[in-house]
């Protein structure tokens, strides 16, 4: 069905999605083709059915899921901060980053950080988590996302439903895309012109709607020369009237000279209002520097977690001013428990740490294989203070989650302090701690490592 974004009228396709229960539309992706996409029309779209939904008694959050080209935060005049990305890369939870905006009826989630890779978001294991979280609160999410973008089609399978935004001919290659667990409930294409523009047929169930929710007392329009001769005679007698009553004030007012004289207007000064107070401060959000930190030094490694465990301890009350961790590795079938200094931005400071562990005797000499790549890390949390994160550490440990404290600096206001357990050069590599971490019933959150450096 097509549709003007500037129109009043809300698609009948969608109206249909409006009526459906809570339990029956739990999420919906809105998926925009190229053409609908390079034109703008997409954006305006998904803030136009944000907005009708939750006009008709949905409480929506609108995801902006084009992630290497945003668009909607531009339209709804808002910063493209902290968003979708950060919640997915850095944990930061997305209900935390929704914006109630002051001139819109629902919520709105940017697209944040810039992501190379897509389908790294889009095939994120925590979207099952998230989804949940929006239905448990009553939450509709309705994200915009591109077509034939990488990872839209297991996207599309957690969402379970979903519109088509496309200019004619799109729709059937969209659709052709996707799974079969995603129900398409409707297609959406640009109108060529407003509503009722000559040549466009009107869609049959708009139409009956209308009916219904005029109830069918309206009078039909007139004929249209009919019409046509009824304006141009009310026009006529327009004219005549206003020159009837020129005359009548004409005549008035000179006999009312002739006899006496006109009294004078009487003067109004308008009192000046008061200044406008000046418009308020605007709030300074706080926003964190978040530094990839993808690089730790090896120290040693154990088959003994508990051995690992002591060197650490030891390792933290020798050398406060940086950080150690152990982590799980399985190599070549066997369970090591590696010692780990960190967390470093690049080789060259990796180097740097490591040659100042070799000076202080905390390790027995400089080896290249002892520089690690380590970009990949498991989120447990962000607390406000050091101890609190290390208090919430020393309850994972007694489940035998080794975790480690990073700072996160902020620009504005105090840093905090983020809970990582593992370093990993690659996910296949952090296989191992997930599987603890899911046998100690918790869900895990692999992300790419950052904070304050060490060094």
């Amino acid at each position: 069905m097509a549709f003007d974004p500037g129109a009043d009228e809300f698609p009948a396709s969608l109206e249909t999605l409006a009526a459906l229960p809570p339990q029956k539309l739990r999420s919906l992706l809105l998926i925009a083709g190229p053409q609908a996409l390079a034109s703008g029309w997409a954006a305006r779209t998904a803030v136009a059915v944000a907005a009708g939904l939750t006009a008709r008694g949905r409480r929506v959050v609108l995801l902006d899921l084009c992630l290497t080209d945003p668009e909607v935060h531009g339209l709804l005049g808002v910063e493209n901060v902290e968003g979708v990305a950060d919640a997915f890369l850095f944990g930061v939870p997305l209900k935390r980053l929704a914006r109630q905006l002051p001139d819109r009826s629902f919520a709105f989630v940017p697209a944040g950080a810039y992501v190379p890779d897509p389908a790294e978001i889009l095939t994120h294991p925590r979207w099952d988590h998230v989804l949940r979280e929006f239905a448990n609160s009553d939450t509709l999410p309705v994200a915009l996302v591109p077509a034939g973008v990488t990872g839209l089609e297991e996207l599309a399978r957690r969402f379970g439903a979903a519109a088509i935004l496309g200019a004619p001919g799109e729709a059937e290659a969209v659709m052709a895309g996707l799974p079969p667990e995603c129900a398409v409930m409707a297609t959406v294409r640009p109108a060529a012109g407003r509503a009722g523009a000559e040549g466009e047929e009107p869609d049959p169930l708009a139409v009956l709607l209308a009916e219904v929710s005029r109830g069918g007392d309206e009078e039909r329009d007139e004929p249209p020369l009919l019409r046509q001769a009824l304006v141009w005679v009310a026009v006529g007698a327009l004219v005549v009237l206003a020159g009837f009553a020129a005359w009548v004030a004409y005549r008035s007012l000179g006999g009312r000279s002739a006899v006496e004289p006109l009294e004078p207007v009487a003067r109004f000064e308008a009192t000046p209002e008061p200044p406008a107070p000046p418009p308020p401060e605007p709030e300074i959000v706080p926003r964190p520097i978040e530094t990839p930190v993808p690089y730790s030094v090896q120290i040693e490694a154990h088959e003994d977690p508990r051995a690992a465990a002591e060197r650490v301890a030891a390792l933290r009350r020798a050398e406060p001013g940086m950080e150690f961790y152990v982590v799980p590795a399985n190599v070549a079938g066997v369970l090591y428990y590696r010692v780990m200094a960190g967390p470093a931005a690049d080789l060259a400071t990796a180097q740097a740490l490591m040659q100042r562990l070799v000076e202080a005797g905390h390790k027995a000499s400089a080896e290249a294989w002892a520089l690690a790549p380590t970009r990949w890390a498991f989120y447990l949390g962000d607390f406000d203070t050091r101890n609190a994160a290390r208090a919430r550490g020393d309850e994972l440990a007694a489940e035998g989650i080794p975790t480690y404290v990073v700072e996160i600096p902020y620009e504005h206001g105090p840093s905090r302090y983020r809970l990582y357990a593992g370093a990993y050069r690659t996910p296949g590599e952090a296989r191992v701690l997930e599987d603890m971490l899911r046998r100690a019933g918790y869900e895990p959150q692999l992300v790419e490592r950052k904070g304050r450096p060490a060094l």
